[in-house]
């Protein structure tokens, strides 16, 4: 079974410091085309990615020539308290 842990992606979710604001905005063109369009705007390093060697060394493999593989394996899901515990 495969299970993505990938966070959600919304409008004015907290960007990295110093990268642009994320912007997420739907387009009802339902009557001009028969659609809705969503664009997008915000840095790479928004929410749930991947670093791949070039983002820290030129000449590195990006993210199109990595094997996808290394990124499936076994992995554990920590529930973690957002309130604080009183002890």
């Amino acid at each position: 079974m495969i299970i993505d842990f990938s966070a959600s992606i919304y409008d004015k979710i907290l960007p990295f410091p110093s990268d642009p604001e994320v912007s997420v905005k739907n387009k009802d063109y339902i009557k001009v085309c028969g659609f809705y369009v969503t664009s997008i705007s915000m840095s790479v390093h928004t929410g749930t990615h991947v670093d791949t060697p070039l983002h820290c060394i030129n000449g590195k493999p990006s993210t199109e020539n990595i094997d996808l593989s290394y990124y499936v394996g076994r992995a554990y899901c920590i529930d973690t308290p957002t309130k604080k515990m009183k002890l």
